[in-house]
C-alpha cells in the first residue's frame, strides 16, 4: 500500500488521572510567590488508552483515508495489540521495535475540571534510541521520495533535527510541518532556527509559541523570516491562527457536541491540517478540517477513540 503521508514522534500508552476542580488552587503560594512544591491530588480513576503524537496524529489520518506511515521506536510490547489496532484504522506502522520484553512509552496525565493536565512522559525503549534512530531502518528511500507531507513531532532537539534533515535530503518536494510542541524548551535557538529553516509549516499551540519567544526571542514574524510559509497557533476554544508574511488568518473552531477530554485534540488537528494538504487544499481549508476533526476527539476519552 503506497502512502504519500509521514508521521514521525511518539508512541504511548496513556494513563490518565481525572481530577475534580481547577489544580491551580493546589499552587502553595504565598504573598503571590511559589514556595516549595508539595501537591496532592485524588484522582476518581485511572483510564488507560492508546496515544503517542505520533499515534495519534496517524490514527486521525486513517480515519480520513490517508494510510499514513508512521515512524517511531516502540517496545516490543507494541506487537501485543498496538499494532493490530492501528492497522484496523489504516495506519501503516513502521517503528523500530526493541528487544524483548523492552516496553513502548507511557504517559502519565493529571487532568482537571477545566482540563488542564500535568504530563510525565516515560520513554523507555523510545527514550533509548530517539538520538540516532534513522527513517531507513525500517522505510524505503522509495517509500520516503513518494511522500506528499511529512510532520517531524514532539522527540526532543536532536532526533527533530536529524530525521527532518535526513527526509529533507532524500526528498526536496514534500511539505514538511515541523512540531516542537512541549519539548520546545529542549532546542538551542540554533537547532530551532534550522529546523524552521528545514520546514514548509511549523504548528503549535498558543503556550508553545509564547515559549519560542520568550525562551528564543522569536516571533511568529521571526520564524516566517527564517524561510516558512506558515505559522500555525492553535488556541484551544478559541480556535486557530495560520501566520504568513502577506497576513494573518484566523479559524474558528467547529463546536462540539459536547467536550468529555482534551487529549489528542491537537493531534487531531494536525491530522486534518495533513489531509488536506495531501489533497491538495489550501491552508486555510486544511486547517478548517484539523478544526473538525479536532472538535470529533474532545468528544470522547483519550486520543484515539472518535470516529468521523
Amino acid at each position: 500500500m503506497n502512502s504519500t503521508s509521514l508521521v514521525v514522534g511518539s508512541v504511548a500508552m496513556d494513563i490518565l488521572f481525572p481530577i475534580d476542580g481547577d489544580m491551580r488552587n493546589e499552587i502553595p503560594l504565598k504573598n503571590g510567590k511559589l514556595k516549595n512544591v508539595n501537591m496532592s491530588f485524588l484522582a476518581r480513576k485511572s483510564q488507560y488508552y492508546y496515544g503517542g503524537t505520533a499515534a495519534n496524529i496517524s490514527y486521525g489520518l486513517g480515519l480520513l483515508g490517508a494510510n499514513p506511515l508512521m515512524f517511531s521506536a516502540v517496545g516490543a510490547d507494541f506487537n501485543d495489540d498496538y499494532k493490530q489496532h492501528l492497522e484496523e484504522f489504516g495506519v501503516i506502522p513502521k517503528p523500530i521495535i526493541g528487544p524483548k520484553n523492552s516496553e513502548t512509552a507511557k504517559c502519565f496525565q493529571i487532568s482537571d475540571s477545566i482540563y488542564q493536565q500535568i504530563t510525565i512522559f516515560q520513554a523507555n525503549f523510545y527514550g533509548d534510541r530517539i538520538d540516532d534512530m534513522s527513517l531507513l531502518e525500517t522505510i524505503s528511500k522509495n517509500e520516503l521520495k513518494r511522500i506528499k507531507v511529512a510532520i517531524f513531532s514532539p522527540g526532543n532537539n536532536l532526533s527533530t533535527l536529524n530525521n527532518t534533515r535526513e527526509f529533507k535530503r532524500l526528498n526536496k518536494n514534500a511539505i514538511i510541518i515541523f512540531d516542537p510542541g512541549m519539548n520546545v524548551t529542549t532546542f538551542t535557538k540554533e537547532d530551532l532556527t534550522e529546523c524552521a529553516s528545514l520546514s514548509d509549516i511549523l504548528i503549535s499551540n498558543d503556550v508553545e509559541i509564547l515559549r519560542i519567544l520568550k525562551v528564543h526571542g522569536l516571533s511568529a514574524k521571526d520564524l516566517l523570516d527564517i524561510g516558512l510559509d506558515y505559522v500555525i497557533e492553535t488556541k484551544g476554544e478559541k480556535g486557530s491562527t495560520i501566520h504568513s508574511l502577506k497576513k494573518i488568518l484566523n479559524i474558528p473552531i467547529v463546536k462540539p457536541k459536547k467536550v468529555v477530554e482534551t487529549t489528542g485534540a491537537g493531534d487531531a488537528y494536525r491530522a486534518g491540517l495533513i489531509s488536506g494538504l495531501v489533497k491538495g487544499k489550501s491552508i486555510k481549508s486544511s486547517c478548517e478540517i484539523g478544526a473538525k476533526v479536532s472538535s470529533k476527539c474532545v468528544e470522547s476519552y483519550g486520543g484515539q477513540n472518535y470516529t468521523l
